[in-house]
């Protein structure tokens, strides 16, 4: 059934776009938060220069307004964002943002490569491996020094709409690949809203790196 637009309706409610200045949409991706605790977590975990503003938009969506250009800049770029091991979304501020109907579609993400033979600690083999699950971000300096050579850590944007590939094949041996604080993810199909034991897809291939 569609309702008729009032005219009345259409010439008095104006948007407005004040709340478009320094503003984010954040989410804490697979699980709620109140909103004081949020507000809490995050003074300490970005030290924030200046004040800001938060409305709870609904559906564990909330809206912040940061009083600083450089602090709105300094969270959106930065990250990932970690609370209680799930990671914030963050999004720009959309006009006609409906937080029913909304859904997250990228978000930073650190990824492992556990066993990767030392021979390939190189910035470039990790940027190849990286760029087949996504957009690679930054690698983690215990990596590039190989301080610590039992694992290497890459912080990549994902798709959350694409399944997650959960190994690569380099050479003639197949390797894992983990998911930092993805608590919902499904080694089968690589989709991160249920586990193995519940999957009803098929499985993704393996992402080969030559």
């Amino acid at each position: 059934m569609e309702y008729p637009e009032s005219p009345s309706l259409k010439s008095y409610c104006k948007k407005s776009d004040k709340p478009r200045t320094n503003a984010l949409i954040i989410r804490l991706l697979g699980k709620s938060i109140g909103y004081k605790m949020l507000c809490t977590r995050v003074e300490t975990l970005w030290g924030l220069q200046d004040e800001f503003d938060v409305i709870d938009l609904g559906n564990n969506y909330f809206l912040f307004k940061f009083s600083s250009q450089e602090d709105c800049a300094m969270v959106y770029s930065g990250g990932p964002w970690v609370i209680m091991d799930y990671y914030l979304t963050v999004r720009k501020w959309e006009p006609d943002f409906k937080a029913s109907e909304a859904f997250e579609t990228t978000t930073t993400v650190w990824v492992w490569f556990p066993e990767l033979p030392i021979e390939y600690f190189q910035e470039k083999v990790f940027y190849t491996i990286a760029k087949q699950l996504g957009k690679p971000m930054m690698i983690d300096l215990t990596t590039t020094m190989a301080t610590r050579g039992r694992f290497a850590r890459v912080c990549i944007k994902v798709d959350l709409r694409k399944p997650f590939c959960p190994k690569f094949v380099l050479g003639k041996k197949s390797y894992n690949i983990e998911y930092e604080s993805i608590h919902s993810f499904c080694f089968h199909c690589g989709k991160v809203d249920h586990q193995k034991e519940l999957c009803r897809f098929k499985a993704e291939p393996n992402v080969r790196v030559d």
